[in-house]
């Protein structure tokens, strides 16, 4: 069945929410364990220099974004169960509530991958420079498939079978949402780097985003 089949409110079934949620629950709790794991390695390699909470933003920024996103899209998903459908309301369709949890859940797990893998392929770069370096080009195309392309696939799905205000508001809610991941992953970089802000070093922090997974074995100094 094709996805724009889903969007159509007779066919959105409690099973395919259910299978969602499974996929959110999961991330999640891949988050958590991430984020257990790099405090307890921090805190074990701390050696009494400056708070190794600050060695570790590059792993609670994504973290903090992933769970938020993770949440915000089981709660969609359980809403969408809660609504009847159809609706004349953007805001009250069912299908609407679904398609947008599922950017939500693409964005959820491309925190977890931010999160999980950044801290191993930095570790890795420490005596395998060519290893690291080649992991990190490997993980770039699925960063852009999380964030840009997956989801942007689902807006044009989405547009055949939405009214305009359900596409519209959709478009909305993604662009707001991509824009906060790489603004606040932007600001991490400043506060690890201890840079002062400065609008051409947020704009040029900002930019990288889109390639983030290519300043993971060197954070801050970038491959380009």
């Amino acid at each position: 069945m094709a996805f724009s089949d889903l969007l159509i409110d007779k066919n959105l079934d409690i099973a395919v929410i259910q299978n969602r949620l499974n996929v959110a629950g999961l991330a999640l709790t891949a988050l958590f364990f991430s984020g257990s794991f790099s405090i307890a390695l921090h805190a074990l390699n701390n050696r009494g220099g400056a708070d190794f909470r600050v060695e570790f933003a590059q792993v609670e920024g994504p973290l903090v974004l992933g769970v938020l996103f993770g949440i915000a899209a089981i709660c969609g998903l359980l809403l969408c169960q809660q609504l009847s459908r159809p609706s004349h309301h953007w805001f009250t369709s069912s299908r609407w509530w679904f398609a947008v949890s599922n950017i939500w859940l693409y964005f959820t797990l491309s925190q977890a991958m931010s999160a999980g893998l950044s801290e191993m392929i930095s570790g890795i770069s420490l005596f395998h420079p060519v290893v690291s370096q080649s992991m990190a080009v490997l993980a770039t195309p699925l960063w852009w498939l999380l964030l840009f392309i997956a989801p942007i696939h689902l807006l044009m799905r989405a547009r055949d079978v939405f009214n305009a205000a359900e596409a519209r508001m959709l478009a909305v809610v993604y662009t707001v949402s991509v824009l906060i991941i790489l603004a606040l992953n932007a600001e991490v970089f400043l506060v690890r780097g201890a840079e002062s802000f400065t609008w051409s070093g947020f704009l040029y922090n900002f930019a990288l985003q889109i390639v983030q997974p290519m300043t993971w074995p060197h954070p801050w100094q970038p491959m380009l």
